[in-house]
């Protein structure tokens, strides 16, 4: 009787071509003679993977060995991988591995690395770190292996893997914030993190991209985004005018925040506020230590009403389906110019999908495209999503939902192969969304996620990592690592770049306040904190201004310790922190970077100038050359609350004399709020939140302390053994 197996082996490779990997492996456990003819043909792997790419059915782990040095073994193996973790990804099934838990170390930032390495930040007063673990499974279980100690808190960060470097940008938050560049690789077989260059003033990185790197703020100035020579020093300004002229541009222009940066073909893209920029990448070769960059294309968002801004952008991401696998070029050759993908998350949690192409006319012109998206369904007190975090390939995103629901929830979503934004039909009920598919995935065993969390997802290795602030570090793997094969995967670090330095700890460099808070609390004003704080306040040049009605003799200031506090180091996690803002309100009491920075996304340095003699709560201030009145009443609507408003000078404060002595302050242009971090918690949250705070306090920020109870922290939650008294805004809760 004729089977398969007698088939003639130039005849059964025919046929084995037209099957996918599934019907591969089907036939593989049929017989022996079956299992070897087709496990050892490599060739027959190396069509399947080629037809299975190139038509995005699969999607391969990317840092993988070149096909030419890859084995039949290896190329199962990611096959294996791939469908293993497509019905993971369908069920929503992952395991949990918790890494460690410091309570007294706040964690900030992480991100991974080639889907084996996380590379960690963690900080308290006293010390802060960045720890490069090792998550495979060669050992027993992950391990850190190296750490660079710093002078302050990592605040944000940004990473570059180039196949043969990798670099690491991240914002420290010392005294003078900066930006620090990083490598992380291997010396002499052991991983290390080696410091490249400082840029000094320079803050809050959006962009590493080879020797480019991106902020939003310079020497305190907000004013317009950066893209920085970091290998020598050069700066040029991503803005319709210069830095000289930007006081006077902003008399006449709102500032736009800057959410999200990228270099791009030739270009530089930003999302601002309620527009996309597209810049003409600066030629660092060709000027001098200061330049601005060629603006060439502005694209409004549509969901923005500019006569009355509703909605605006919360959060941004950038993403280029079919170039985070460069590998897939082995399997085809044909060229083709893919567009920009950009996800938006808007206040009002709604998720916006848009395609930006350069069109191939002569000049270059570009398209900004709506794509069509599921939206989350339900209610929006179940619903409310208040991050994205988007896979390292882009196939896979995962969300999470804070707000309003009594625990933060997550969830997860695919994201169809790039098609061309012609290939849509929106207005139609047959549309193809572009992320499909939401399903929620269990959180019980992961670190609570409303203890500000950080999370990275490498969407092709099944892998996420997620910390809080309450030092809990633990992964998720939607497939188990031993699937794919040692010899298939390139996950080992390259060559370290740099001079490894002596890991001993770093003296902590923080603003003046940390060393003085608690006396502010007290209500004391010690004068080294005074004398270093007031020392900037004032105009740009130091010159004297007065205005009728107005001082500035700030001993006499009785709104001083709101204004003396510095942009939180910690953000939402510092012991410190009190906002009141979005749905909720103020109480007066709030620190005024606080409401600047989580309000209005100013995250530029406040410094004041004037304030007025018979009302302390109004304000005039800069930020660079940026000139604001802050004042603030009681709400109309209950005597309880408070009303606030920060208006930007509509001509330069010298001529705005008048309008300051007369009172008419509605002549200034009112600042619309553009809320960012932190989001609304449910009351239920916001007091787990306090009392765990009260319950750590003395030991992440004061050191150790008298208590009456014996606490813990077990996985990021509280063991209490004993009675303590917690008081929160007048209102005292026994723990037991």
């Amino acid at each position: 009787m004729w089977s398969l197996c007698n088939i003639p082996t130039d005849v059964q490779s025919l046929l084995w071509n037209h099957l996918n990997a599934i019907d591969l492996f089907r036939l593989m456990v049929t017989c022996h003679a079956m299992n070897s003819s087709i496990s050892n043909n490599k060739q027959l792997w190396v069509v399947c993977a080629r037809r299975e790419l190139t038509s995005c059915q699969r999607h391969l782990i990317p840092y993988r060995r070149s096909i030419q040095d890859a084995s039949a073994f290896d190329i199962q193996s990611w096959f294996r991988h791939s469908i293993s973790l497509d019905k993971n990804y369908a069920s929503s099934a992952f395991t949990v591995h918790h890494l460690h838990t410091e309570a007294t170390y706040a964690i900030t930032w992480l991100r991974l690395i080639r889907g084996r390495w996380c590379l960690v930040a963690s900080s308290n007063l006293n010390e802060s770190r960045l720890t490069l673990w090792d998550l495979s499974s060669g050992s027993d279980k992950p391990q850190p292996f190296a750490n660079l100690f710093l002078p302050g808190p990592v605040m944000d960060g940004q990473v570059d893997d180039a196949s043969n470097t990798i670099r690491v940008a991240v914002t420290i938050g010392s005294r003078d914030l900066f930006v620090r560049i990083l490598s992380v690789g291997q010396l002499d077989g052991q991983p290390k993190i080696n410091t490249l260059r400082d840029i000094p003033g320079s803050a809050h990185a959006l962009l590493l991209q080879g020797s480019l790197v991106g902020v939003t703020t310079m020497d305190g100035d907000d004013a317009f985004p950066l893209l920085a020579e970091w290998t020598t020093g050069k700066v040029a300004v991503l803005g319709p005018v210069s830095l000289a002229e930007s006081a006077s541009f902003h008399v006449l222009n709102k500032h736009l925040p800057c959410y999200a940066m990228t270099s791009w073909k030739e270009y530089v893209v930003l999302v601002m506020a309620e527009e996309i920029q597209v810049y003409k990448r600066p030629n660092f070769a060709s000027f001098g230590q200061s330049h601005r960059a060629s603006l060439i294309s502005v694209h409004p968002l549509d969901f923005i009403q500019p006569e009355f801004v509703t909605s605006w952008v919360a959060e941004a991401h950038f993403v280029e389906f079919g170039t985070r696998d460069q590998s897939i070029f082995e399997f085809n050759e044909t060229s083709h110019q893919p567009p920009l993908h950009i996800f938006i998350r808007d206040n009002r949690v709604t998720l916006h999908l848009f395609s930006l192409v350069c069109n191939t006319d002569a000049n270059h012109t570009f398209t900004l495209s709506r794509l069509p998206c599921d939206q989350l369904r339900g209610g929006v007190n179940t619903e409310f999503m208040d991050r994205i975090i988007v896979g390292s390939t882009g196939n896979k995103v995962l969300f999470r939902h804070s707000a309003f629901s009594p625990m933060p929830r997550m969830s997860i979503a695919d994201i169809q192969p790039f098609i061309s934004p012609r290939e849509y039909v929106v207005d139609t009920e047959t549309e193809s969304s572009v992320i499909q598919n939401h399903r929620y995935i269990s959180i019980g065993h992961l670190p609570q996620l409303q203890f500000w969390s950080s999370t990275d997802f490498d969407d092709a290795r099944g892998i996420f990592a997620t910390g809080n602030s309450r030092g809990d570090l633990c992964i998720g793997r939607f497939v188990e690592e031993h699937i794919l094969s040692d010899t298939g995967v390139v996950d080992s670090l390259p060559h370290a770049e740099g001079l490894p330095v002596e890991q001993n700890c770093v003296q902590m460099e923080l603003p003046v306040y940390y060393e003085f808070a608690n006396a502010v609390a007290e209500g004391q004003l010690p004068s080294a904190l005074f004398q270093d704080i007031t020392q900037s306040w004032g105009l740009v040049d130091g010159q004297p201004f007065t205005v009728p009605g107005w001082s500035s003799d700030w001993h006499r200031f009785r709104n001083i310790h709101r204004w003396i506090v510095p942009h939180l180091r910690w953000g939402g996690s510092d012991i410190h922190f009190s906002y009141g803002g979005n749905d909720s309100h103020f109480n007066g009491d709030e620190a005024i970077t606080t409401i600047l920075r989580h309000t209005y996304n100013i995250v530029g340095e406040a410094h004041p100038i004037l304030y007025r003699e018979n009302d302390h709560d109004t304000v005039i201030f800069r930020v660079g050359q940026r000139y604001y009145l802050y004042w603030q009443r009681i709400c109309e609507e209950s005597e309880n609350e408070i009303a606030l408003n920060v208006l930007a000078f509509t001509q330069s404060p010298q001529n705005s004399i008048g309008i300051l002595q007369s009172g008419r302050l509605r002549t200034l242009r009112e600042l619309q709020p553009y809320y960012s971090e932190p989001n609304i918690a449910s009351s239920g949250q916001e007091l787990q939140i306090n009392i765990y705070d009260e319950i750590l306090h003395d030991a992440i920020f004061l050191g150790e302390g008298e208590t009456n109870v014996a606490c813990a922290v077990i996985n990021g939650r509280i063991d209490i053994q004993g009675i303590k008294e917690v008081t929160l805004r007048g209102r005292t809760f026994t723990v037991d």
